[in-house]
């Protein structure tokens, strides 16, 4: 669970805040905007730095985790497969939670980032990635549920 954590859902950031004056990103610590040339207060931009890193660290978690979106379809294939080979009992258990994890981690970006009230439209757009990509793992789990209680009733 600690690279989930470190890796997944707190993945490195620079942290950025918005010049006072021209409204640009800058790296934290920069004593002059580059593009303006305004002398910058650390204590004015801490707002905007914490706003910005929390964004973008939810932002790159997010686009970490939709690349897991291909997998999905991999597993229907995989779930149409307990129709042609006799998966072991410890195989289809194996499946099962594997096909689980991808809901944990999308329901644990959501307790991470998902509460956020902001008007930005990355981090808008990938929560809505996310809802969206919820609901196809939850699909995928009802059909893996539903494809192995029917290769279990065939069983007996």
């Amino acid at each position: 669970m600690d690279f989930l954590q470190k890796e997944v859902l707190e993945p490195d950031i620079t942290a950025t805040g918005n010049c006072h004056s021209c409204n640009e990103l800058v790296q934290f610590g920069t004593p002059k905007c580059p593009y303006c040339g305004t002398l910058l207060d650390r204590q004015r931009m801490l707002a905007s730095v914490q706003e910005n890193f929390y964004i973008t660290q939810a932002v790159s978690s997010a686009n970490t985790i939709r690349t897991f979106r291909p997998a999905a379809f991999l597993f229907l294939v995989v779930a149409v497969g307990r129709f042609l080979m006799d998966y072991s009992l410890r195989n289809n258990l194996f499946m099962t939670v594997l096909w689980f994890m991808p809901v944990v981690i999308i329901v644990a970006w959501f307790f991470k980032h998902g509460g956020r009230t902001s008007k930005d439209d990355d981090y808008l757009e990938s929560k809505q990635k996310m809802k969206s990509d919820l609901l196809l793992w939850l699909a995928v789990n009802i059909l893996n549920w539903v494809t192995l209680g029917v290769v279990f009733s065939r069983r007996k």
